[in-house]
């Protein structure tokens, strides 16, 4: 359904995150989902293991960490990221919801 396409899921540790990444991951979507902590994001490859799914840390507070994310994944694919799904604090930076607006325009 998705064919590869990547979704990047921010708090995809636990919850709605949790359930966004797996459900995209299912229907074919390479899933990079963040979590804050490293047993987060080890969590969160484990879980998308069988769908090419990975985990990675990710502080949406801090736009060196926000920075390095997208870089990292940058290097692994030149294409744009047609889907990104959130589950993210009300604060999240606003930078980053710029970048989100300016991938999805």
């Amino acid at each position: 359904m998705l064919n590869g396409e990547i979704a990047l899921v921010t708090g995809a540790s636990r919850g709605i995150g949790a359930a966004i990444a797996e459900r995209l991951g299912r229907d074919g979507a390479r899933v990079i989902g963040t979590a804050t902590t490293a047993e987060g994001a080890a969590r969160i490859t484990e879980s998308l293991a069988g769908c090419g799914g990975r985990g990675v840390v990710l502080d949406v507070t801090n736009q060196e960490s926000i920075d390095a994310v997208i870089a990292d994944i940058r290097k692994t694919t030149a294409e744009d990221f047609p889907m990104i799904t959130f589950a993210a604090p009300d604060d999240l930076n606003q930078e980053l919801r710029d970048w989100i607006d300016e991938v999805l325009a």
